[in-house]
């Protein structure tokens, strides 16, 4: 009972709080202009200096909860990738950008940018699996009374970072029910999904920030000119203990209604959803009309929907994953079409976005894959690392790595969403198939349900989990055989599943070098890159063929 009243009263008491908190905002507001920083200052570097060649987001991990699933190296990767797509905002206030207050450049005011670095550069990050063990922690009185601590004495924002990317919105919004119960700040949740969760925004990671206050104090010098005590340096002393006695518990029912409270205070905000200080409307006119032409308030909403709490919720209800198409294409005209057409067809409820990567093409490529809806993303010419920049954009749950000259068949989409709803494995292909009757190609597509070296390339396609494919490092940025030492490195996390779809190749370069000889030449640089050959020397004898 204690605790659903303190939840109850942290509600209002919290936006009470955030009501105060706008005014100093505001205030930096109506001063602040564009220009405060320079480009080489390190709140738009991340770095300490120009000798310095280490980030600063590595060294203010203070926190690392333990973990039998994921890799705690990576968690320096991901503080990496959180950091840049912060520093990128206060980046948007540089000197020698245009002062425009609104546009579809600069969506929020240059204050508000330049609270993004105060947020990267002095904050510290705290690294959690999953909700459970996010809520389990904040049940722990010791943790949080280290919590307190520590804001009290470094005055640092913190930034609660989990490494799962495979999430129900609905729980992320309890889980931000239960931090502003536990904890007296303001929470965002902040994500990798389409719709915001509550008054969260944009991030590559599930990145909460519990909002205590610090920032004022790195804002106020800003404002006086004092641009290098603005700095601050790394976090030297431990502060939290490497264990907590940990007791995982499930969502409570005034959790839910927090929730829900929440839900519908960011929602009576309108097309306006939770942006505070812009007009979305002036920006997004296009985006105004949808939401009017959908039913407005009523029938209509920009952030994730959170069902009442008296609203039966359905245990193990499988949530149909969200899938990043990822296409690499060089020169790809004439499949580019085809290609993006079967995926739509294919993938439907599924399909989250299709990410066309191009390395530098001089025909339309590009235009026809705009044409075709599909994200458009320059990079580096090569596979490896063409789709590695394509991972980087993504924000499915669901990682689908296909070439340009494939199509998929109707029925992948429903295939793939079962396989991995009631599945506990992470990665799979599909059985390719060639455009061609020739009994000989049948075999080379029969083969390819078998898992090694020898059977699985990139051509059949491979679709993993986003937690998997960050586990193992992402998609090696090497000249050739990149799709062999993905697969490779997933081998040694999980077991690589054939799942029962089909992927169309063209056999095009068979038929201009002959069967035999093409099988023949793609095995010997198998082998040679199997015994340590240099992918790039592999490449230029795999062109010369």
């Amino acid at each position: 009972m204690k605790y659903t009243a303190n939840l109850i009263i942290n509600f209002f008491r919290h936006m009470l709080l955030l009501a105060l908190e706008v005014g100093p905002v505001f205030k930096y507001i109506r001063k602040m202009k564009a220009g405060a920083i320079a480009p080489d200052h390190p709140w738009a570097t991340g770095k300490s200096g120009p000798d310095e060649e280490t980030f600063i987001w590595t060294k203010n991990i203070v926190y690392q909860s333990q973990s039998s699933e994921f890799d705690l190296e990576n968690d320096k990767l991901i503080a990496t990738k959180i950091g840049k797509f912060l520093r990128s905002m206060v980046k948007r206030s540089l000197p020698h950008d245009p002062e425009i207050p609104q546009s579809q450049k600069r969506r929020m005011p240059h204050a508000v940018n330049y609270i993004h670095g105060a947020i990267h550069y002095n904050g510290v990050t705290m690294f959690f699996d999953d909700f459970a063990d996010l809520r389990a922690h904040l049940a722990n009185k010791k943790f949080r009374k280290d919590v307190s601590k520590f804001i009290k004495k470094e005055k640092r924002e913190i930034t609660f970072v989990l490494r799962e990317r495979d999430y129900d919105p609905t729980e992320y919004a309890y889980c931000v029910a239960a931090m502003r119960a536990y904890l007296p700040y303001f929470t965002n949740g902040n994500g990798p999904s389409k719709k915001p969760v509550l008054w969260g925004n944009k991030s590559p990671y599930l990145a909460i920030n519990s909002i205590n206050g610090s920032w004022m104090a790195d804002m106020d010098k800003l404002l006086q000119g004092d641009v290098k005590g603005i700095s601050r340096k790394p976090v030297s002393k431990k502060h939290f203990d490497t264990r907590y006695t940990l007791h995982h518990r499930d969502v409570k029912w005034a959790e839910r209604l927090y929730a829900w409270l929440m839900f519908l205070d960011v929602r009576a905000r309108g097309f306006g959803g939770q942006l505070f200080f812009t007009k979305r409307d002036l920006i997004e006119p296009k985006s105004l009309q949808a939401y009017k032409d959908e039913g407005g308030y009523w029938k209509s909403t920009n952030i994730n929907h959170v069902p009442h709490p008296f609203q039966k919720l359905k245990k193990n209800e499988a949530r149909a994953p969200k899938i990043s198409v990822i296409i690499p294409t060089l020169n790809e005209s004439r499949t580019i079409t085809s290609c993006i057409q079967s995926i739509r067809k294919a993938f439907k409820n599924e399909l989250h976005e299709i990410i066309v990567v191009d390395g530098h093409s001089e025909d339309n490529t590009i235009d026809l894959a705009e044409f075709l809806g599909a994200k458009v993303v320059t990079s580096q010419s090569g596979r490896g690392n063409q789709m590695s920049a394509g991972a980087e954009s993504a924000t499915g749950d669901l990682l689908f790595f296909m070439h340009a000259d494939t199509v998929v068949a109707e029925k992948t989409g429903r295939k793939v969403r079962q396989f991995f709803s009631k599945s506990t494995n992470k990665i799979c292909t599909l059985r390719l198939r060639f455009t061609t009757r020739n009994p000989a190609y049948k075999v080379l597509g029969w083969a390819t349900r078998l898992d090694g070296r020898l059977f699985s390339y990139g051509d059949q396609g491979i679709i993993v989990r986003r937690s998997l494919y960050d586990q193992i490092g992402g998609m090696p940025k090497q000249a050739l055989f990149e799709d062999v030492e993905f697969l490779s490195r997933a081998r040694t996390k999980a077991r690589i599943s054939s799942l029962r779809a089909k992927i169309y190749v063209s056999n095009r370069r068979f038929k201009r070098n002959g069967l035999v000889r093409e099988l023949g030449h793609n095995t010997w640089l198998s082998y040679r890159y199997s015994r340590g050959d240099c992918p790039d020397v592999l490449m230029a004898r795999y062109r010369n063929l």
